[in-house]
């Protein structure tokens, strides 16, 4: 007695929903691994989540996003070109080569800083703030051969009213990145007629 027909066909269908949910899962993550590579991420700690593969409404779908904390990331992602941050109360404080790096945490912001000074539209700190307190500026600046004092002053932070940040994430360069891979995929995976 032959099988099932129907229930051979549902088989077929699970299983090819499974090899390309695969597919569709291994492509989005080369997206967030690229997306990382634009925004030069070193950090395990990416603001780039991907859902994985889910089934609505018969469209199969993966989604790379931001994650939930990821605010400044908007600025980077969108149509070729670039876009303006204005401060909306004050200023806002760029972080020169002499300000502290987070080491993957964040940066810490000016008000980190002990005993600093403000004028020229420059915050400035002492050379010598807390022995780790500055960031690689100071000691490239060092092993140049130039001399700093404790007391000395070095500029942290500038401040600034607004700046213009080029967009690095263009969704549809990435699109255009991905489609031939995701293609042969399919076709290796035969799931697409080569």
């Amino acid at each position: 007695m032959p099988k099932d027909p129907i229930k051979t066909l549902e088989a077929i269908e699970k299983n090819l929903d499974k090899k390309v949910a695969q597919v569709l899962n291994e492509m989005a993550f080369k997206v967030r691994e690229r997306a990382k590579g634009m925004l030069h991420f070193r950090s395990k700690r990416v603001p780039i989540v991907v859902d994985k593969e889910r089934l609505v409404g018969g469209l199969m779908t993966a989604v790379v996003r931001g994650s939930s904390g990821w605010t400044w990331g908007k600025v980077h992602i969108g149509p070729r070109g670039t876009t303006t941050i204005k401060a909306r109360k004050g200023m806002l404080a760029i972080p020169t080569d002499f300000a502290q790096k987070g080491g993957g945490r964040g940066q810490p912001g000016p008000k980190s800083y002990k005993g600093t000074v403000v004028f020229a539209n420059i915050i400035w700190g002492k050379a010598g703030w807390g022995g780790k307190g500055t960031g690689g500026g100071l000691r490239q600046r060092r092993a140049a051969g130039e001399k700093f004092r404790k007391q000395d002053l070095i500029p942290l932070f500038i401040l600034k009213g607004s700046v213009v940040v080029k967009r690095r994430i263009i969704p549809s360069e990435l699109i255009n990145w991905i489609r031939p891979q995701f293609m042969a995929a399919l076709k290796n995976g035969g799931l697409l007629k080569a």
